[in-house]
């Protein structure tokens, strides 16, 4: 009786509608390695700096990853214990209270695909009660829900349930599941193998809320999604246009694909394209491009609909991430975080600073809009 009560509240907060409003307010988190604090603000300026969330069984040598819910009321902190496992850490933003879980001590985990700090908060169900992740031992994999209020693994899904053979078949060996989406319909999850290298997309289904599972068209290897709208935008490779050689494992991407377009927008045919980003809502791009030469990397952002209107950012920036209204920008040296409008985006407004030492800082995370804001202020 118990297990038939959680899945029947699985499904009430899996498919509960999301409130939304027309306000273009916005918040955002930033993170600082070398100080392991969190620092909440918004336009005005700083409101909240906090210490990251820690438990005693966390290994200090290990890194941290933090994914935020839409309404910026809870937080998951995944890194590793002692012993090797998995630890994800339930943080409520809101009273401080928090809750852990440990894995198994051979699992691993991939909460991205493009190497930084921060977990997409489309990871989070829309209402934020329900977090998704990844694991496996290369043998293995499961992707586990959890109650974000207890920290309870609720229902989990694994390679040998029936209707992901297929999908298995075209993944190849040693993969890691990504969540990469919790919609209204349920968690979309690419398979990732370690062993195909240059890959552009990978074999991804959609578990859906009834147990079923379907085919996902979130394949894209290095797609951003939109938290409001589920667009995706990522790096491609054209075949019909001239590409420098790749660097590493990742493909040669020379140009972006949006779901929201139908035009590809090639931009550089001298340049790699490493990353994407929306800006200014979904009607802008922000993507890192890479000289295969000098191996330096800098951000630059585009109008969606207006590929000659790029602008190559200052190569200062260690960080960039949307907003709404526009985008924001961490400056390596001195930390300080910045808004830029996509029509100026050469006229930064400062509005604080972070520590950035020999340590990495990051914007893990602006309030969408159309999402009410239920964290801290």
């Amino acid at each position: 009786m118990k297990r038939a009560r959680l899945i029947v509240l699985l499904i009430i907060l899996w498919t509960s509608p999301v409130n939304s409003q027309g306000n273009s307010t916005w918040y955002a988190w930033a993170y600082a390695e070398a100080t392991d604090t969190l620092l909440l603000f918004n336009q005005e300026g700083d409101l909240l700096e906090i210490d990251a969330p820690t438990a005693p069984e966390i290994e200090p040598a290990a890194g941290k990853f933090f994914a935020i819910s839409r309404d910026g009321a809870d937080m998951a902190v995944v890194s590793y214990a002692l012993d090797g496992s998995p630890l994800v850490i339930f943080y409520d933003l809101n009273s401080g209270a928090q809750n852990a879980w440990l894995g198994k001590p051979e699992e691993s985990y991939l909460p991205n695909l493009d190497g930084s700090l921060s977990i997409p908060s489309v990871t989070f169900s829309q209402d934020g009660s329900l977090f998704a992740l990844g694991l496996s031992d290369f043998e293995t994999w499961r992707v586990v829900i959890f109650l974000t209020e207890t920290g309870q693994a609720a229902v989990e899904i694994n390679q040998d349930y029936e209707y992901v053979q297929p999908i298995m078949e075209a993944a190849g060996s040693f993969v890691i599941p990504v969540v990469r989406l919790f919609d209204e319909q349920g968690v979309h999850v690419q398979l990732v193998s370690s062993t195909i290298e240059g890959m552009t997309e990978y074999p991804a289904f959609l578990w859906k809320w009834d147990g079923n599972v379907v085919e996902s068209p979130y394949t894209e290897a290095f797609m951003d999604v939109s938290p409001l709208t589920n667009e995706i935008v990522y790096p491609m490779l054209d075949d019909e246009t001239p590409a420098p050689d790749p660097i590493g494992p990742r493909a040669a991407f020379n140009a972006i694909d949006m779901s929201s377009s139908d035009f590809i927008m090639t931009l550089d045919e001298d340049l790699l394209i490493t990353r994407t980003r929306w800006a200014e809502g979904t009607q802008a791009v922000l993507y890192e491009t890479q000289d295969p030469e000098t191996f330096e990397t800098i951000w630059n952002v585009v109008p969606a609909d207006a590929p000659d209107e790029a602008a190559e950012l200052l190569s200062q920036y260690i960080d960039v991430r949307g907003t709404p209204d526009g985008f924001l920008s961490i400056e390596g040296d001195t930390g300080i975080i910045s808004f830029h409008s996509v029509d100026d985006p050469y006229d930064p407004q400062p509005i604080t600073t972070i520590i950035t030492g020999d340590g990495l800082a990051e914007i893990l995370w602006v309030s969408p809009e159309g999402y009410p804001y239920n964290g801290p202020g």
